[in-house]
């Protein structure tokens, strides 16, 4: 196996953005999941508050990050992609 020398580039398959980075690399993580989709804006954690009385079933405890710039508020599910660089 011969060592490679030179810059590695990878592309976000969710949100494009290009990462380059000197080798030897390792994967990276996008943080693309943790902007709102519909403002750009950085979305904050989503703790559900599971009182009975205050539950909202449809949101489910799947929503990870909130976006409370619109109205209703974004509840997203996205997970961390991870970029291969070659």
């Amino acid at each position: 196996m011969t060592a490679q020398v030179g810059y590695a580039t990878g592309k976000c398959p969710k949100c494009g953005k290009t990462y380059t980075r000197k080798r030897p690399t390792f994967p990276i993580i996008c943080d693309c999941y943790k902007f709102c989709p519909l403002c750009g804006q950085e979305m904050t954690l989503y703790t559900p508050d599971l009182t009975p009385t205050v539950y909202q079933s449809e949101k489910g405890v799947k929503a990870l990050y909130v976006c409370n710039n619109h109205g209703p508020p974004y509840y997203s599910t996205q997970t961390a992609v991870e970029v291969v660089l070659t």
